[in-house]
């Protein structure tokens, strides 16, 4: 890779760019030349010399004291929210980093140390294994199991926390996970929920993503990817889902490429192996007796809905079309990163709607693509199997016309999250993520859950009491009792 090399170096880099004439961002540390233009008057070549250095990408994303606008209570000014995004080598000393500079700052700002934490593991993919004990070391007693390792032939290890907790337990802790936390992540939420450190809050289930596996070369460049054993958190139940609807995927632990969810939205998504029956999954206990459950990652104990992407929402972020129009609104405006007020108004939505309109017309957009499985399949029946499939054929034309025509009542059915979705997409050229990822906690409904167990002392220390089923936050859930065991690790 030419862009690569020692730190303290230069690179010249020469880019075409699709923008406006100049940018005036005070962050800026890189002066650009402009060193010609192409036929396109819009697209300019510009030349700039970029220093090396030396690039970490950190674990924590974001750390912050929440406020009234997040839903935090004004007789509760100090809780403090972590959210991290992976576990490479220093995720946990970033973790105590952070949660020491948050309490200091409550200190200075209040006059009190944390009242409350809140770790945000959504969409976290995991990462290293050693990283994972000592994140669930900062909120765990010294000496705690954590996880542990068995299977076949496969010499059992046992991991447990060897330093002093940095969060009290005396502190409200609420983790905030979904289908994408994974790996790592499930260990340390499996940690806290079996010891009683804290409340774990979400739609449903974690990923379920718990094995350990091997790799040994074969002959002619191939290669066998066997499993030699599972993990297991501190009550003994077993992490990884089981797949029993076909999909062939179980995942493992130490390599995963499982994609984030896009943290400004908490989209959900049904990873595999989540549909197993809850007869089927073995019951244990966590320190006080509450009873939890195997086989299916980790089950948060307060259920909370997150939303769900609409097909509408869906197609234009998988085409690109919000990036793109971003990109197009910023060749002629600028904005001051300070700026108040939503830029997306109602004529910028408009003139948004006429853009998806152009590019369907133009082809740059399938709106069959989020029906496409469905549409297929109705095709190759009615050319298999049916004798007036001409007929058949020229009616499911119509439906696959009548799908341009539904695209402009779903923008308008589903304006508001594609105006968010958009002011994300624009203000993203301007702003920090820090800034975005902060933005969007005014509006996280699973956030404001949280803020309200951990203001609420009483119902907080009623969720980790034994025997307490999961909390349904606007929904319901019946499921089956099973058997609970408590077996040693």
């Amino acid at each position: 890779n030419l862009l690569r090399g020692p730190p303290e170096t230069t690179v010249k880099v020469i880019v075409e760019r699709e923008s406006r004439a100049a940018s005036s961002t005070p962050d800026d540390q890189v002066t650009a030349r402009e060193i010609g233009k192409r036929s396109d008057s819009s697209v300019r070549v510009l030349e700039a010399e970029l220093p090396r250095s030396q690039v970490r990408l950190r674990d924590v994303k974001l750390a912050t004291l929440l406020g009234p606008s997040e839903g935090a209570s004004s007789n509760q000014p100090a809780i403090g929210y972590v959210e991290l995004s992976g576990f490479s080598q220093e995720a946990g000393a970033e973790l105590r980093q952070a949660v020491a500079n948050l309490d200091a700052e409550a200190r200075v700002l209040h006059g009190t140390p944390l009242t409350g934490l809140v770790l945000d593991l959504r969409g976290n993919p995991g990462g290293l294994l050693t990283s994972a004990v000592d994140v669930a070391s900062v909120f765990v007693p010294k000496d705690s199991d954590i996880v542990s390792a068995k299977g076949r032939g496969f010499r059992p290890v046992l991991y447990r926390s060897t330093a002093e907790p940095v969060v009290p337990s005396s502190v409200p802790l609420a983790v905030l996970i979904n289908s994408g936390t994974a790996s790592a992540a499930e260990i340390v939420s499996g940690a806290i929920q079996d010891l009683d450190a804290g409340v774990i809050i979400g739609a449903d289930k974690t990923f379920g993503k718990g094995l350990v596996q091997n790799v040994s070369p074969l002959p002619y460049n191939t290669a066998l990817k066997y499993t030699v054993a599972k993990y297991y958190t501190p009550s003994g139940r077993c992490i990884q889902s089981v797949d029993y609807g076909g999909s062939g995927e179980d995942g493992d632990t130490d390599d995963t490429t499982l994609e984030p969810v896009n943290k400004l939205s908490a989209k959900e998504f049904t990873p595999p192996g989540q549909g197993r029956a809850v007869k089927n999954r073995k019951g244990f206990l966590t320190s006080t007796g509450r009873l939890v459950r195997d086989g299916g990652g980790i089950e948060a104990d307060v259920k909370v809905p997150a939303p769900k992407l609409s097909l509408v929402e869906a197609l234009l972020i998988q085409s690109g079309t919000l990036f793109d129009f971003a990109t197009d609104w910023t060749r002629t405006h600028e904005l001051s990163p300070t700026q108040d007020g939503p830029i997306v108004t109602n004529s910028v939505y408009s003139d948004f709607k006429r853009y998806v309109t152009a590019q369907i017309r133009s082809g740059n957009i399938d709106a069959e693509s989020v029906y496409a499985p469905q549409l297929e399949d109705l095709e190759r029946t009615f050319r298999d199997g049916n004798r007036n499939s001409r007929q058949a054929l020229a009616q499911l034309q119509k439906v696959r016309d009548a799908l341009l025509v539904d695209m402009s009542s779903d923008m308008n059915e589903h304006e508001k999250d594609l105006q968010q979705g958009l002011e994300d997409a624009i203000r993203s050229r301007y702003v920090p993520e820090s800034w975005l990822l902060k933005d969007a906690l005014t509006r996280d409904a699973q956030l404001k859950v949280a803020l309200s167990i951990i203001g609420d002392r009483p119902r907080y220390d009623s969720l980790l009491l034994p025997s307490k089923e999961p909390e349904q936050v606007r929904s319901t859930e019946n499921s089956a009792m099973s058997t609970a065991v408590r077996p040693g690790l």
